[in-house]
């Protein structure tokens, strides 16, 4: 016996009591921080739980009908790729059970959940040839040929700092089924994209995430094509200069992290936005080994850069190590995880829901990306390729090939008549085919694609890729702020039309309006109140009554869209009640069918109880989802309803107050016409006295002051005058009588009997 086995023994009189017991116990989980709650709940306030009927019009159809009536070819041939590829194989693999407890399904499913509600993205497009990248597994299990018993989905861990360089995991070629799915992403692999995904450095932007994981890859192979593309160029500014490095013919063969230093170096302190720095800093954190610059970079001659676990790590240690400058930035994927899956729940409610939900989302969106790969495909044989790097620059070959390929979809069906594959796509020469360069596959655009200018070779770049030391700093400072203003002026990709098809080639409408460098929060605009607004002056040219029509014809246009969208959330509710009705007759039936298991022995019919259980439990979650669906559609249209009366109300004050102002205004509109006609009648009956009293002026003829003797006397004369009893021919007399005096006199008392014609009378008489 050893000493180490004699060494565990236990010594002789000592009771099995008195030896000290394991702890049973776990040490109970830290809370998550402050710093990591605040990112997680902004997350989960800027991002609202994904609706599954938008997922409908991002993926095609299965199967997708319209797109094969269209493009009938290019159809036939993406679902030829797909039935002969690896990717199938391990999909039929993937047969997930309902209430299992699988880690490798329940971490993938929920990976789907986190990233469509966060990038509004199927992950299995995510990392996919369209995006210049491919899940690979690194499994050891999978590199040894002629094993049948590699492990299917588990990935073991490994250490990215000290891998096997003997190892290469695309070296031999097994045939199907040995290999771990690499479609299925493993659970390890799951946990750690889904953290990075929730982060707060991406602001919540895929467009980001993805530069940041092509460049991570980028440096661990050694890839040193040219970077970034055009179509994810426009979201940061700052990479021009990067990217219009690789199109100097004259630059030496150096990697992207050397170059990416260069960059770095040649930039002010101030210039330099976050996310530059990040990557510089993301550049020295990557470690490659000889067995990384093995790994094949193409993907059934489309371009995708091999994406393992070691990828996911390097870029969770420098995300969590860089300082950001942002308290909640600062924390480590992992906490603002574990602080998203506490504020979150287990998001029962998000899809997909189920595992049946989450392997057919994970079919559509695989058929997709071998649509886009049989299109670009299609187009390279046609000599009209849309990638963004020729095999040859200007006469001179490129600085840097890969000459590997992933050719295990053929070598896996060869000897098989099932799809003559090869046969089928017929590719041309070498020769006269465009080789695909860039990193990402190009999306078709309408604006104009990146073409360099040529310029003279500045000798102080050349000096910063070599290592070179200057003491001209001040030149270069200049040159690189003359670069920065030539890369502004030729902007490219402005109106980059962008579907919301995930299997279309293009990112699904993302629109992005702040620079990286700018961090703000984006700001909230509150709903503003309903008020009656005083009534204000008509408009020159505008009537009152044109004005209250109008108001009339908006009135009726609200009210018309309140009552259609009440009207179609009432449909919504009946067509719930109805689907719930129906799922409540399937569950009354399978009750009835549980309730029949028990049969006499003479019946030869069998009911499968686990099968109707398991119908009867996933129609019974459909129903309490419906349930609350219609809950919420309840309130929601009770919520309307309320609205619409509160805004009714409103404008019916309001047409109420401009009523008895219209009234008002017309009352005393009304008495302003009364008084102009009386004021009217009075100066036509005065102008005829007027016309009268000036044809008796002309008659008289002047008269001496010898008094005249009159037939009536002057006091009753004038007594009668001054009441108004005599008519024009008595007034004429009695103007006649007397002397000069007199008449003055009369005139007065003429006057007198009405004040309108004093100053006519003191003028006549």
């Amino acid at each position: 016996m050893s000493e180490s086995q004699q060494g565990k023994r236990r010594p002789r009189g000592q009771k099995e009591s008195d030896r000290p017991k394991k702890r049973q116990t776990r040490a109970p989980k830290a809370p998550p921080s402050d710093a990591a709650l605040t990112a997680a709940r902004d997350c989960l306030e800027q991002r609202p739980i994904y609706p599954g009927r938008r997922l409908d019009g991002h993926l095609r159809p299965d199967p997708a009908v319209e797109f094969a009536t269209l493009n009938p070819e290019e159809e036939a041939e993406a679902m030829a790729l797909f039935d002969a590829s690896q990717s199938k194989v391990d999909y039929e693999k993937f047969r997930p059970v309902e209430g299992t407890n699988n880690p490798t399904v329940n971490e993938f499913r929920s990976l789907w959940k986190v990233c469509l509600r966060v990038f509004d993205w199927s992950p299995v497009f995510m990392i996919s040839p369209m995006q210049g990248l491919k899940y690979r597994s690194v499994a050891k299990g999978a590199q040894q040929s002629g094993s049948s018993h590699a492990p299917e989905n588990p990935e073991p861990p490994e250490d990215p700092d000290q891998p096997d360089p003997t190892q290469d995991p695309e070296g031999s070629q097994p045939s199907k089924g040995t290999k771990p799915s690499e479609v299925i992403f493993p659970p390890d692999f799951s946990k750690l994209l889904a953290a990075l995904i929730v982060h707060p450095c991406w602001e919540w932007d895929v467009v980001l995430f993805i530069l940041a994981l092509q460049y991570t890859v980028k440096c661990r192979v050694d890839n040193r094509e040219p970077w970034p593309h055009n179509d994810l160029l426009y979201r940061v500014s700052s990479l021009r200069t990067l990217r219009s490095m690789f199109d100097d013919p004259d630059r030496e063969p150096v990697g992207i992290a050397e170059m990416l230093e260069a960059m770095h170096n040649s930039q002010a302190e101030g210039t330099r936005s976050r996310f530059s720095r990040f990557l510089h800093f993301l550049g020295g954190q990557v470690r490659s080994t000889p067995s990384d610059l093995r790994q094949p970079q193409t993907y059934l001659g489309v371009d995708a850069l091999p994406v393992t676990i070691k990828d996911l790590r390097f870029l969770t240690a420098a995300v969590r190590d860089f300082d950001w400058g942002i308290e909640s930035w600062n924390c480590s994927p992992d906490d603002v995880w574990k602080a998203y899956r506490a504020e979150r729940g287990i998001g029962r409610d998000e899809v997909p829901r189920t595992n049946a939900e989450t392997k057919k989302y994970t079919l559509r969106s695989l058929k997709d990306v071998y649509r886009e790969i049989a299109h670009q495909k299609r187009v390279s044989r046609n000599g009209a390729s849309r990638l963004e790097a020729p095999n040859q620059v200007d006469g001179l070959e490129a600085p840097y090939q890969s000459g590997l390929d992933d050719n295990q979809e053929d070598v896996a069906h060869e000897g098989g008549a099932e799809i003559p594959i090869d046969d089928m796509l017929n590719l041309p020469a070498e020769d006269t085919m465009v080789t695909s360069r860039g990193n990402v596959p190009d999306m078709p655009r309408e604006s104009t694609p990146f073409y360099p200018e040529p310029r003279k070779r500045e000798p102080r770049r050349k000096a910063l890729v070599d290592g070179e030391e200057t003491e001209d700093e001040e030149e270069d400072l200049q040159r690189n702020q003359r670069s920065e203003i030539v890369s502004n002026e030729r902007q490219v990709m402005r109106d980059v039309r962008r579907r919301d098809q995930f299997g279309s080639g293009m990112m699904s409408g993302l629109t992005f309006t702040s620079p990286y460098d700018q961090f703000s929060s984006l700001p909230s605009f509150p709903r503003p109140s309903a008020r009656l607004a005083p009534l204000t002056p008509v408009a020159s040219g505008e009537t009152l009554s044109q004005r209250l029509k109008a108001d009339d014809e908006r009135l009726e246009r609200r009210f018309e869209a309140s009552e259609s969208s009440i009207k179609w959330l009432k449909e919504e509710n009946i067509r719930i009640r109805d689907t719930q009705k129906s799922h409540g007759e399937a569950i009354r039936n399978l009750q009835r069918g549980a309730q029949l298991q028990i049969c006499p022995p003479n019946e030869a019919e069998s009911f499968n109880v686990a099968t109707t259980t398991q119908r009867l439990g996933i129609l019974e979650m459909e129903n309490s989802n419906l349930g609350q669906q219609n809950q919420a559609l309840q309130e929601r249209i009770d919520q309307m309803i309320k609205d619409a009366a509160q805004q009714q109300t409103e404008w019916s004050e309001k047409v109420k107050t401009l009523e008895q102002e219209k009234s008002s205004l017309l009352g005393i509109v009304y008495e302003k016409d009364k008084t102009l006609a009386l004021q009217r009648e009075k100066v036509r009956t005065l102008e005829v006295q007027l016309n009268a009293i000036n044809g008796i002026q002309q008659e008289i003829e002047p008269s001496t002051d010898e008094p005249v003797q009159p037939s009536i006397r002057l006091p009753d004369m004038v007594e009668k005058w001054s009441e108004g009893e005599l008519d024009v021919d008595a007034r004429v007399q009695a103007s006649q009588l007397g002397s000069r005096r007199t008449r003055n006199k009369v005139a007065e008392a003429f006057s007198s009997s009405n004040p309108g014609l004093q100053r006519l009378g003191q003028r006549n008489y």
